[in-house]
């Protein structure tokens, strides 16, 4: 794979993606720039654990094995989805996104399954990291008289 002026941080995560593969119906698509020079579509928000690799592709979350394999599409929701992190177990992802109008967070077994909502604010959360004692680690406006002022929480991971 190509790409222009890499990010640090992205410049592992596409060294391990050669070897995975989307699983389903969906086509791989490229894209297609300027120059007329195909592209591969960017797999975004990137997280790695011991085990897998996760991230965000046509705003639906997929997971790998981390030593190459087939990954797996874990939601099938409309909406975006971002910020991608494992449980400190490595059995969860935890993600914020739109599924059900909000940006809420959501937890996801690796092994598939529903996603379940963690967080019931009027406004977006920004989730940051689970801690080491499995709580998620996030910052929002919504308990705030001032709209600039966000406020560090931390929620249980069970909904």
């Amino acid at each position: 794979m190509f790409f222009r002026k890499p990010i640090v941080g992205v410049q592992l995560f596409c060294l391990l993606l050669p070897a995975v593969a989307l699983s389903g119906e969906r086509e791989v698509k490229a894209l297609t720039l300027s120059d007329n020079q195909p592209r591969p579509l960017f797999k975004q928000y990137p997280a790695i654990s011991r085990t897998h690799v996760a991230f965000i592709f046509e705003n639906d979350l997929w997971c790998a094995p981390r030593n190459g394999g087939v990954a797996v599409p874990l939601t099938d929701a409309p909406g975006m989805k971002s910020n991608v992190v494992f449980s400190p177990d490595g059995k969860s992802i935890g993600f914020a996104g739109n599924l059900e109008g909000n940006y809420e967070i959501y937890t996801v077994p690796v092994a598939g399954g529903t996603p379940t909502r963690i967080t019931h604010l009027p406004t977006a959360e920004a989730l940051i990291q689970w801690t080491t004692d499995g709580r998620l680690l996030f910052y929002t406006n919504s308990l705030s008289f001032n709209n600039l002022a966000m406020q560090l929480f931390s929620v249980a991971a069970i909904g």
